[in-house]
């Protein structure tokens, strides 16, 4: 079934790329993409049952992801601060305070409107990164450093 919905998904990607070029050529200006989302896609491949299929796929892999961010991120905020601090903090109050944060920022509609918290969320990556790399670094050193050259 994979395999058909594939090749389906793949010839009509091809039809309607030469379409497009058959269009352009007749036309004699730059070529124009012609831009499908799935479901468009999987509507010229296999009709309003495909493009269904297709949408409910999407949101229930986008969900998923959401509600293992809103697990993982908590659990792991819950260990900082008990590892760090020494206080027990449950998980679930992380939680609420993230979806504080959240929820009103799923409901503005257009993406140019979150650069600013784009911008931050790769800052703190960057961050992320540099501390993992930081502590590999210094273990590595400290583990090599009771070791001597070979004789």
């Amino acid at each position: 079934l994979f395999l058909s919905s594939s090749g389906c998904l793949l010839d009509s990607w091809k039809l309607e790329s030469s379409k497009a070029a058959r269009a352009n050529l007749l036309k004699q200006t730059r070529p124009k993409r012609v831009i499908l989302s799935y479901p468009e896609l999987a509507y010229r491949a296999l009709g309003v049952p495909g493009e269904t299929i297709v949408k409910i796929g999407i949101a229930l892999m986008q969900s998923g992801v959401c509600l293992t961010y809103l697990i993982f991120v908590p659990q792991n905020l819950k260990t900082v601060t008990k590892n760090l601090f020494g206080y027990d903090i449950p998980a679930s109050y992380f939680m609420i305070i993230m979806l504080m944060f959240q929820i009103p920022m799923s409901w503005i509609r257009d993406i140019r409107k979150l650069t600013v918290t784009n911008l931050l969320a790769n800052i703190l990556i960057l961050y992320g990164l540099i501390t993992c790399l930081g502590f590999a670094f210094s273990n590595a050193v400290e583990s090599d450093a009771g070791r001597r050259p070979l004789e």
